[in-house]
């Protein structure tokens, strides 16, 4: 496989006469061997080598040491089909010569158009960066969707009847809930990974503070909805909509309060979760009940 596979990149990769690229070939000593592809190469085996030829310069590597290879930081599965063969060599292919699967995704200060969500830069230390919308919304000012915490879809009712992982009850013993974990975020039950994917997640309780600690903030209205905007030290913004919560089937305090889950248990008290939460007279972080539905405004 490995000699078709090389034979293939020597047939291709001279016939398109491509850019200057990078592959990393892994050995088993954890060394690694970055080899730069000028616009003409070849590259093919010999015995058990594999030659890299350009010009004047020759590099050979030992086919049977190789144990991966890596392009654009991507180790191996560069397609992510699950399996490491000859379709990622393809993919490399394509990206080279300017089909490019994966772009980098551009980052903004702002929302530059309506194709949400964006990626905000709000010049956090940890730089962490904010989406521009909520799971479940189609712009900046939209309510979008409501989750139980640990939850990833929407429902009717929220309450401790329908939560997906335990009940309440007040006699202090916590064995009627499921442990899903401290800290959900980027797991099953992060509602921000399972709806919009890797690498966007629900924000932590650290996130949320370093967001009210290093953002100025003011109550205001966007496009006829009230809410709270976040300016960073930077000039980048994102519009929070005061998206009130869910109990029951009723939703409660929208217009006037937003409360929107982070991916923090409240281990004091595991029937509750933390929250970034906000109203006209300021913001904070706070707990709620897990049963509860809240918002989420995801990070990366």
């Amino acid at each position: 496989m490995k000699n078709k596979i090389f034979l293939l990149l020597s047939l291709v990769f001279v016939a398109l006469g491509l850019s200057a690229q990078s592959l990393v070939f892994h050995l088993p000593d954890g060394g690694l061997s970055t080899v730069g592809l000028p616009a003409t190469f070849t590259i093919s085996p010999s015995g058990d080598k594999l030659i890299i030829e350009s010009g004047g310069t020759r590099v050979e590597l030992d086919k049977n040491r190789i144990l991966a290879m890596t392009y654009r930081s991507k180790k191996g599965d560069v397609n992510d089909d699950m399996q490491v063969d000859v379709a990622d060599i393809a993919t490399i292919i394509d990206i080279m010569a300017g089909k490019d699967t994966e772009p980098e995704e551009k980052v903004y200060t702002s929302c530059p158009d309506g194709n949400h969500p964006h990626i905000i830069d709000l010049g956090l230390p940890s730089g962490t960066k904010w989406a521009c919308c909520n799971v479940g919304a189609s712009k900046p000012e939209d309510y979008g969707s409501y989750y139980a915490w640990g939850e990833t879809k929407t429902k009717e009712v929220y309450n401790w009847e329908t939560y997906q992982y335990g009940y309440y009850n007040d006699d202090g013993d916590y064995s009627h809930l499921v442990n899903i974990g401290s800290d959900i975020a980027g797991t099953e039950y992060d509602a921000a990974t399972a709806n919009w994917k890797t690498p966007w997640r629900m924000p932590t309780i650290e996130q949320c503070r370093e967001l009210i600690d290093n953002c100025t903030s003011e109550w205001t209205t966007q496009n006829d909805v009230k809410g709270r905007k976040f300016t960073g030290s930077n000039g980048g913004t994102i519009f929070l909509p005061a998206a009130g919560d869910r109990w029951s089937s009723d939703l409660y305090l929208a217009g006037s309060g937003g409360d929107y889950w982070s991916s923090t248990l409240y281990e004091s008290d595991p029937y509750g979760a933390w929250c970034l939460y906000f109203y006209s007279g300021g913001v904070s972080t706070n707990y709620g009940d897990r049963g509860d539905g809240r918002t989420v405004r995801p990070v990366r």
